[in-house]
């Protein structure tokens, strides 16, 4: 079985989710950042037009790729985007402003295969938003793993604490920037991260649904945190502690 699934980051902007969706795909040999707004990923090799993009993915599709695609017209070309996306397989696919290509539950042909089949042909779909109310609700019901930055407006935050259920509704309101809430199905504890983009490093401590903190995070997290080095706030081996740098872009 396939390990691709589906991943939402949602939270207010400037508030680290493109920081922390870079670190996610570090070790990623094969991704593409479709940059709906063209202001939050300059990944690889940038593309602006369609033409262009498509020109470099038939070059390199059979290989390892970085690419960052920001279209003029993102809703023009996204169906097409999608269809390309499934057919390369075995890749990572991060779409930010995820909510712009759903109407209401509806959500283009290509799109909803991407969501419901990727994971058979090893497409990780990673969905970023900062309107988690507007996410449809396929993707929604898809999405294995949520991560959840700061939120403000109440509508949003039941929005998901109603999907993730145990996510504490105060918490997600005063998350500082760069922390977020790491929600998987199945698990029985989420984890409170904070990613230091100084260092690339993510501190970490580990909650039940309780609201007790536990101890460091255990292999059921994701990769993302496989050199995760303690508790938020905690000291890493060299002495330094978690705190953030400057802010997001």
């Amino acid at each position: 079985m396939s390990d691709a699934v589906v991943k939402a980051v949602v939270g207010l902007r400037r508030y680290g989710k493109s920081t922390h969706v870079v670190q996610m795909t570090r070790d990623c040999p094969r991704v593409v950042f479709y940059d709906s707004l063209n202001d939050d990923y300059n990944q690889g090799i940038v593309c602006r037009t369609w033409r262009e993009f498509a020109k470099l993915w038939l070059d390199c599709y059979q290989t390892n790729f970085r690419i960052t695609f920001k279209p003029d017209n993102p809703l023009e070309y996204f169906d097409q985007f999608c269809a390309m996306a499934y057919g390369c397989g075995d890749c990572t696919i991060v779409v930010d402003e995820v909510q712009l290509y759903f109407r209401g539950a509806w959500c283009c042909p290509p799109f909803t295969k991407l969501i419901t089949a990727g994971g058979h042909v090893d497409v990780e779909l990673i969905g970023v938003t900062q309107a988690p109310k507007r996410l449809g609700e396929l993707l929604r019901s898809q999405a294995h793993e949520w991560h959840v930055f700061a939120l403000r407006e109440d509508v949003h935050v039941k929005y998901v604490t109603d999907r993730c259920p145990g996510l504490s509704v105060d918490l997600i309101k005063t998350l500082p920037k760069y922390d977020y809430l790491h929600f998987v199905d199945g698990a029985d504890c989420y984890w409170r991260c904070k990613d230091d983009p100084t260092t690339g490093r993510t501190w970490k401590e580990e909650i039940n649904y309780e609201g007790q903190t536990l101890a460091v995070a255990s292999s059921a997290d994701s990769r993302e945190h496989d050199d995760a080095v303690g508790p938020v706030g905690s000291e890493s081996e060299d002495g330094s502690k978690g705190v953030p740098g400057p802010e997001a872009s």
